[in-house]
């Protein structure tokens, strides 16, 4: 004889009434949203310092040149191709 007993109702109630509650359907879809961006922000970063390294190695840009080309600072691309480095 099992002395299981069935699952309680309660994390069901309390799922009903989350579902239901519009600030926390805002915030789940703020949490996905986020995840997904921070998702395609790192391929992005990826991507870019990639074609970063690539000009850097190819020996006609300088740090401060890239910097001036890419809009960014040129300690953002001393770290990036540092970076590639090791």
């Amino acid at each position: 004889c099992s002395s299981k007993q069935p699952p309680s109702r309660q994390p069901r109630q309390i799922y009903r009434a989350w579902r239901m509650n519009p600030i926390a359907q805002q915030a789940r879809e703020a949490h996905r949203n986020s995840v997904e961006h921070s998702r395609l922000s790192a391929h992005y970063r990826q991507h870019r310092d990639q074609l970063i390294r690539q000009l850097h190695a190819g020996g006609d840009w300088s740090y401060g040149r890239l910097a001036r080309h890419i809009g960014c600072s040129r300690e953002l691309i001393a770290k990036i191709v540092q970076d590639g480095h090791k």
